[in-house]
């Protein structure tokens, strides 16, 4: 029994008239008969009470009919929804992203693409670095978002800069150079560095770090290191020292810390999405192109 068979008997028990039906069905009246012979057959029972004049349907033909309507919604309801999942227009994408870069990167994109996919539902993973790559990694969620890590050493990952930021001079409220709307690298030149772990997923941001301060002839001879973003405050406020970080870490919030941004060009970082390339989610790319389109030609 063919489906197009079940749509013909649809419209032959609404109009009850078989020339009728066959033109909705845009096939021959006799075509139609073979078809209502063959549902009858499949059934095993009359479904139709007919002569020269009228067409009735039966009690079987009545709940025939009933079931066939049920069986039709449901096989176009399951049809489009498959053809959205598979167009990138629903279904689910889990992004994996340290909270302090949600207000400046996370929520503007998803706020975008939630917009244009109605359909499809976000949900955002708050972690740490590290955390949040090898949960990308492990396939626990679909996308990563974060700086340019050096994680992504792996033919697996496929990592997407999407824009840059400015780096910030993190220190405390009470720095000598903590009111000042900016800061030159120069002015640096005898603090105490404050890194995040290179095992924690820093390892590629703190070379470009050295490297861009080596570039203006200023040596990094007293540093200090510090696990992750949560603790940077604490180990600011207790060594006196500085630390340079994307200007969103700002919002880590923490009232006897401030950021201020470096000047000079040069301080800038790719803020990057990664994922798996045999992560089957068509969301993925509808994401990532709503990153590049929002922050196009843009630097925070």
């Amino acid at each position: 029994m063919k489906l197009s068979y079940l749509e013909e008997y649809v419209k032959l028990a609404e109009t009850l008239n078989f020339s009728k039906a066959a033109e909705l069905s845009h096939i021959t009246q006799p075509a139609l008969s073979r078809h209502i012979t063959v549902i009858e057959a499949e059934i095993g029972t009359k479904l139709f009470h007919r002569d020269t004049r009228h067409v009735v349907l039966t009690e079987a033909g009545k709940v025939a009919y009933e079931s066939f309507v049920a069986m039709l919604a449901q096989y176009y309801t399951s049809l489009e929804q498959i053809k959205l999942l598979s167009s990138g227009q629903s279904g689910c994408l889990k992004i994996s992203s340290p909270y302090y870069y949600t207000s400046d990167f996370t929520e503007p994109i998803v706020e975008r693409f939630s917009a244009e996919y109605p359909q499809s539902n976000i949900q955002i993973l708050s972690c740490q670095p590290l955390d949040g790559f090898n949960t990308m990694y492990n396939g626990h969620s679909d996308l990563f978002l974060s700086l340019n890590t050096g994680l992504a050493a792996d033919q697996n990952i496929c990592q997407i800069p999407f824009t840059s930021e400015k780096l910030a001079v993190l220190l405390t409220s009470s720095h000598p150079l903590a009111n000042q709307t900016a800061i030159n690298p120069v002015e640096l030149i005898d603090e105490t560095f404050i890194f995040l772990d290179d095992n924690c997923g820093y390892r590629t941001f703190n070379e470009e770090i050295r490297s861009a301060f080596a570039r203006l002839g200023v040596p990094l001879t007293k540093s200090v290191f510090t696990q992750q973003v949560d603790t940077l405050g604490l180990t600011i406020r207790k060594t006196g020292g500085i630390s340079i970080m994307p200007y969103s870490v700002r919002h880590m919030d923490r009232d006897y810390i401030k950021a201020i941004p470096l000047s000079g060009d040069e301080f800038n970082i790719k803020m990057c999405l990664y994922y798996r390339y045999d992560n089957p989610n068509p969301l993925i790319h509808n994401f990532i192109q709503t990153a590049l389109d929002i922050f196009k030609n843009h630097s925070t």
